[in-house]
């Protein structure tokens, strides 16, 4: 009986797989790939919402802050703020220009089906997104710093 449950587990005890990706050998080839990758930009310009709308407007005269605003909110009103700021953390631009070049880098353009190449839309889509952030970067920030990178 010990000789059948000790041989049976035998592949459980195997750390050998093959289940695994590394980020140069994957390519988006596939339309599913391609739009889980746009959603996860879309995912990221979402979180950034907020804070790309307060930096705009409260910077301008167009709002007005309140006295139970957040002294994070009052600090950018008055032009008095710090780098501890979070309205001012520049962390959120980068990470999505580095998931556009991820994008733009791994995308294959190249798929053709019914004579219309299927992954461009995409394709283009991650170009704009990543052109408005360093756009927004450039206006928001002063510069741009096209060398940092997260990792």
């Amino acid at each position: 009986m010990a000789t059948l449950v000790l041989t049976s587990c035998d592949s459980l005890l195997n750390v050998d797989s093959e289940r695994y990706v590394f980020p140069e050998e994957h390519v988006i080839n596939s339309t599913a790939d391609a739009l889980y990758g746009t959603n996860g930009l879309f995912l990221q310009l979402s979180k950034l919402a907020d804070r790309y709308v307060l930096l705009g407007e409260l910077r301008g005269d167009l709002m007005d802050i309140t006295k139970n605003a957040r002294p994070d909110m009052k600090a950018l009103h008055n032009f008095t703020y710090t780098t501890d700021n979070f309205l001012i953390d520049t962390r959120d631009y980068y990470a999505i220009i580095n998931n556009c070049n991820y994008i733009i880098n791994n995308i294959d353009t190249t798929i053709i089906q019914h004579a219309e190449n299927i992954l461009y839309r995409e394709y283009a889509a991650t170009k704009a997104i990543r052109a408005w952030t360093y756009m927004q970067l450039a206006l928001n920030f002063g510069s741009v710093n096209t060398t940092k990178s997260l990792f």
